[in-house]
């Protein structure tokens, strides 16, 4: 892992070296070495900006969540860290006034702009390292086209003050190691030491450093070119900037897109058919779920991928096949569409213990759909909320499901769980105190005493059958991430289809799939229970960002039972990125 990181680093890395060959152009004329050396600073003013941003990003999230230890903690290294890039170079700044000669002065101004680079590239090599050591190959993979593409344009602000002057191929290799090198040192540690406060430190030294250097090429060059030219010239690398960061961008964009969909197997559904009706896949291919109508469709993944896929009228989605061998039903969960047979076929290697991931996977899931019954039950029977009747209909809703889909269901992934509950002698006891729940989890006679004994019975048997299907494994941190990135990754699904077509709809109160509160209420729980999962035992000590992507989470997404704004909710495309964050910071527990 650690080999691999340092390779993918200096892929990343090296790419500076490019923009650094301009430095050897020695016949330029003073007015273009000083519009050169404007254009390299506009190129760090977009560094600024870009670097500003992902730190600022950072403390923000840490202020907008419930931790003021944690907020105060980033707010201060954030302080420090430009405080240092600042000052500290104005400090060695002071021992080069008696050095006068312009050579000497623009190599230490490039030197300097270097070291800038530098502590923003390490940033990045942390960026990269945390990616795979979490699991996230294809967004690492991302991150190191992008900044290979984006530091050739660093070694042009670097090489920028050297035109027209005596530079060896000495001195620009040393340039290339201190602006470059720190990604291949950052890569290293981000794949065995996840720091999101060590990232934040660097970017921040990083942001503070290049402000200074900036500081020095306008003192420089600013007058000697006249403020039309020059500040035509900062545009330009301005927009070199911008335009290298867009074209990477987009580069990663198509790449993934085209990686993902290359070998993909495409159902098309129209006019209530599938074609073709039935198929058959390799576990880790991918499969083009297309919607041939005019209206939205949703198919839930029923073990065959991850949580559940909203599919726009003329639209269409690519999901990972994930599930066990064996033939899943493809259909609209709301009746619009025929049904497509997916029959699952040996393929990719399967990590071990998949099996077991999964159905204690399956069992957190359950005990998300419990928990939102159990607020919507208290909250009807104490008719605090607007309908307490639709309250109690939507309770027994959201505990029957579970029941229905993973003890009962037929699809493989579901057999699989029962399987691994009757082997372990769990399935019984799950079971039982399940369908105890399920027959007064709508009723609003029952006492508060009966209720509460039912829920936490289900809530005890559901922890002791997880103990029981994972083993000594479920105490461990990689397993108990692997299952919670389960479940977040179903929540994740369930807000797209809450939020499907900009807002929460209901079109019959408390009937599943044409009630969207049910699946806000789905994804607000099952994060809950996810967290619940990682906090049991102390197994896993969450990182402070990860922490952070939590609280914003429950706090300000998902901080009612019913969606703060139904016609305006966040983005889910802001909410996955927020449980994505989330689950980066479980990349040590790998």
């Amino acid at each position: 892992m650690v080999s691999n990181n340092i390779f993918l680093g200096a892929i990343a890395g090296v790419t500076i070296f490019f923009g650094l060959l301009i430095a050897r152009w020695r016949n330029a004329s003073e007015r273009l070495r000083g519009l050169l050396a404007l254009a390299s600073a506009g190129v760090l003013l977009f560094l600024i900006i870009e670097v500003g941003y992902r730190a600022m990003e950072t403390v923000e999230a840490a202020a907008k969540g419930s931790s003021g230890r944690l907020a105060l903690h980033f707010g201060l290294l954030f302080v420090v860290g430009l405080s240092v890039g600042l000052i500290g170079l104005a400090w060695l700044e002071q021992g080069r006034l008696s050095r006068k000669s312009a050579g000497a002065e623009a190599l230490e101004v490039a030197t300097m702009i270097a070291i800038g680079i530098g502590l923003h590239n390490f940033a990045e090599g942390l960026a990269i390292g945390q990616s795979f050591a979490g699991g996230a190959v294809s967004f690492g993979t991302t991150l190191v086209i992008g900044f290979a593409l984006h530091n050739a344009t660093e070694g042009f602000g670097i090489a920028g003050p050297l035109v027209g002057t005596k530079v060896s191929w000495g001195r620009i290799l040393w340039l290339g190691l201190i602006g470059g090198g720190p990604t291949v040192l950052g890569a290293m540690i981000g794949g065995v030491w996840v720091s999101p406060s060590v990232e934040l430190l660097f970017l921040s030294l990083a942001m503070g450093s290049l402000i200074y250097v900036t500081r020095e090429l306008f003192r420089l060059r600013f007058q000697s070119v006249g403020a039309v030219a020059a500040m035509t010239a900062v545009a330009v690398g301005i927009l070199i900037g911008f335009g290298t960061e867009l074209v990477a961008e987009v580069a990663q964009s198509r790449a993934t897109t085209q990686a993902t969909t290359a070998n993909a197997v495409i159902v098309r559904f129209a006019n209530k058919q599938a074609s073709p009706a039935s198929l058959s896949l390799a576990r880790g291919q991918s499969l083009t779920i297309e919607n041939g109508d005019n209206a939205p469709m949703v198919f839930e993944g029923n073990g065959l991928y991850v949580g559940e896929v909203v599919v726009p009228a003329g639209g269409r989605i690519t999901v990972a096949i994930m599930g066990k061998e064996g033939q899943y039903p493809l259909v609209d969960e709301r009746g619009k569409s025929a049904v497509a047979n997916i029959t699952v076929q040996p393929g990719e290697a399967v990590e071990p213990l998949t099996d077991e991931v999964n159905a204690v996977g399956a069992l957190t899931v359950l005990e998300g759909h419990v928990r939102a019954s159990k607020e919507l039950h208290d909250r009807g029977v104490s008719k605090q909320g607007p309908d307490p009747a639709l309250d109690l209909k939507r309770a027994g809703k959201h505990a029957g499901h579970p029941q229905h889909e993973l003890l009962m269901g037929s699809e493989p992934d579901a057999l699989n769980l029962q399987k691994l509950l009757r082997a372990r002698n769990v399935f019984d006891s799950v079971n039982n105190a399940l369908t105890a729940y399920v027959k007064i989890s709508g009723d609003g006679s029952m006492s508060n005493e009966e209720t509460e004994r039912a829920y936490h019975a289900v809530l005890t048997t559901t922890e002791q059958a997880r103990r029981a299907i994972a083993g000594s494994a479920y105490d461990t941190p990689s397993f108990r991430a692997r299952a919670a990135r389960f479940v977040m990754d179903t929540a994740a699904s369930e807000y797209a289809t809450a939020t499907e077509g900009g807002r929460v709809a209901v079109q019959e109160p408390g009937v599943p799939g044409k009630d969207n509160f049910i699946e806000y209420q789905d994804a607000r729980d099952f994060l809950a229970a996810a967290y619940a999962l990682l906090r049991v035992g102390s197994v896993i000590k969450l990182a402070p960002d990860g922490g952070a992507a939590f609280d914003q989470l429950r706090n300000e997404v998902f901080g009612s039972l019913d969606p703060p704004d139904p016609n305006h909710p966040v983005p889910a495309s802001e909410v996955k990125a927020l449980i994505e964050r989330a689950e980066h910071a479980l990349g040590g527990s790998t």
